[in-house]
C-alpha cells in the first residue's frame, strides 16, 4: 500500500533551482508625539506589535532627550520572542509620559529597553485591544473607538491623577 505523505527533508533538496524565499513585510509603524512636564513635544517612531505586552521606549531617545526616568533596585526580567533576557532592559522606566497621535492623547509609563534604530517606542496587545484603532495594517490607524473618543483627549490627559498614601 503506498503512502501519499511526503517526506520532510530539511536537508537541501535534489533541485537545481531553489524555492521561493519567504516574503518581508513592513512593521506597522506610526509617527507620534511625546511630551512630559511642559517639555516640547519630541517625534517619535512607534511600532503597533500586537505580541509584545508592556509599554516600551528605546534607551537611546531617553538619554537623547533627557526623559526622566526611575532606577529599579532588582531589574525587572524582560524576554525576547526567543525567551532570552534582554541585555540591559528592567533597571529603569518613565513616569506617565503624554503621548499625541493627531488629535488622540494618551499617559503612559513605559519600560527603558534597548532598541534597534528603526523604531523609538512599542503598543503593547493590550493596549491595542482596548484602544482599538481602525486601519491599523494599512500604517495609518485612527484612534476613534468610543473608548478614545471618550478618554484619550488633551483635556483628559491635561487633567492631574491624584494618588493617597
Amino acid at each position: 500500500m503506498s503512502s501519499n505523505k511526503r517526506n520532510h527533508d530539511t536537508s537541501e533538496s535534489s533541485s537545481r533551482h531553489p524555492p521561493k524565499e519567504p516574503r518581508i513585510g513592513e512593521q506597522p509603524m506610526v509617527g507620534m508625539h511625546l511630551s512630559w512636564d511642559r517639555h516640547l513635544e519630541i517625534p517619535v517612531h512607534v511600532l503597533l506589535d500586537s505580541g509584545v505586552q508592556i509599554f516600551t521606549i528605546s534607551e537611546a531617545i531617553v538619554r537623547k532627550y533627557w526623559v526622566p526616568c526611575w532606577r529599579r533596585q532588582i531589574p525587572l526580567k524582560l524576554n525576547n520572542f526567543e525567551g532570552e533576557s534582554v541585555s540591559g532592559a528592567g533597571w529603569q522606566y518613565t513616569r506617565p509620559l503624554c503621548m499625541r497621535y493627531q488629535q488622540y492623547y494618551d499617559n503612559q509609563a513605559f519600560e527603558v529597553s534597548p532598541m534597534e534604530p528603526s523604531f523609538d517606542m512599542v503598543l503593547p496587545h493590550w493596549y491595542l485591544q482596548v484602544h482599538q484603532p481602525s486601519d491599523f495594517f494599512d500604517n495609518c490607524p485612527t484612534f476613534d473607538s468610543e473608548w478614545c473618543n471618550m478618554n484619550c483627549t488633551k483635556e483628559k490627559t491635561d487633567q492631574l491623577d491624584i494618588e493617597y498614601d
